[in-house]
């Protein structure tokens, strides 16, 4: 492929507080334990108990807070997928709290805000791109997208015994817009909300189940500020087709809805103790197209089943010295249904 990538990522700043709570007598020093969290390999470890609400109990032995600022650019000379743009120029602010509230139950939160703009985005009017694609609305002028982003989420965990119980909600939501014809105007609302349950096998690994439910809508308005203009929005299918009924400026809004579901399994090391960890998690989603001009018409949709899986082992040569081999996989499939009969009159 010929052109030149280019990916940057900086993090500007990066302050951590570890609070002191009684479970902190555990550790054999703070400086260790920050020591220890700020590992990449360690990060990864402790994002395996992130798949389960009910494993966040076994998580982690310390009560850590962390604030965050970061700024994210691409830059792509020749585009590689239009509907993404050819680069990005990303501000975050965001602030997390794991906190263990005793021997048997921890609560955590996170936020998050996102500011910026992607460039040059051409045939596609909408965000999510990959989530919703190949069914959009679109347009061959195309151009930069403002995106304002905000982001929360909290759960729960309690340990009776040798089994452990959480729940977690997340939600998202995000605007963004074009500055010139056509001015596109895109609010997404994102939830999500984890159960799980968790069972000590024995003294050092965890086995959990976990279930996740998802909506998720997208409204996706076009306006079109000079009076005089050539510009055609196309009801795109894929593979650069589209459906010529809906080509012109008479459909201007169109709406994305899904309502989805995860089941995972996972089987972890607990309680500092290094070794195997498994992880696997099926998903389903439908996601609908409506065309909101046209008495919200589905005139399409998409079936995505996902599956991820991950198997490592972790290893602690010594004290700073930590080794995790792994495998990891992503299989999804999507399949596409296309409305192409019927009468608008019957919506049908």
């Amino acid at each position: 492929m010929s052109g030149l990538l280019r990916h940057n990522r900086y993090m500007i700043l990066a302050v951590a507080v570890t609070l002191s709570t009684g479970v902190m007598a555990q550790s054999a020093s703070l400086l260790h334990e920050l020591q220890r969290l700020a590992l990449p390999v360690e990060s990864m470890r402790l994002a395996d108990f992130e798949l389960n609400p009910s494993a966040m109990f076994y998580r982690d032995s310390v009560s850590l807070s962390a604030l965050s600022f970061s700024a994210d650019w691409t830059d792509e000379e020749k585009t590689v997928m239009e509907q993404l743009g050819d680069g990005h120029l990303l501000f975050g602010l965001s602030a997390g709290s794991y906190s263990r509230l005793g021997q048997s139950s921890v609560v955590w939160g996170d936020a998050a805000f996102t500011t910026g703009s992607y460039r040059d985005v051409r045939w596609s009017d909408c965000i999510d791109y990959r989530r919703i694609a190949p069914y959009v609305l679109g347009d061959e002028a195309g151009g930069n997208l403002s995106t304002r982003c905000y982001s929360f989420s909290g759960g729960y965990a309690k340990n009776i015994g040798r089994w452990s119980a959480g729940v977690e909600a997340g939600y998202r939501a995000e605007i963004a817009y074009r500055n010139r014809d056509p001015r596109v105007k895109t609010v997404v609302s994102d939830l999500d909300i984890s159960l799980g349950a968790s069972y000590e096998v024995n003294s050092g690994h965890v086995i959990g189940l976990d279930a996740d439910l998802n909506v998720y809508n997208q409204n996706c308005d076009l306006d079109f500020y000079s009076p005089v203009n050539e510009i055609n929005t196309y009801t795109l299918t894929g593979l650069g087709t589209y459906y010529r009924r809906f080509m012109g400026n008479t459909n201007k809004n169109s709406g994305y809805s899904s309502l989805g579901y995860a089941i995972g399994l996972q089987f972890l090391p607990i309680k500092g103790e290094r070794g195997l960890s498994a992880t696997v998690k099926y998903g389903h989603y439908r996601m609908e197209q409506q065309l909101r001009n046209f008495n919200n018409l589905t005139l399409g949709f998409t079936d995505n089943d996902l599956i991820d899986f991950c198997v490592g082992y972790s290893a602690g040569l010594s004290r700073t010295l930590l080794i995790r081999p792994s495998i990891e996989g992503m299989i999804h499939r999507r399949r596409g249904t296309e409305n192409l009969f019927g009468t608008s009159a019957g919506a049908s």
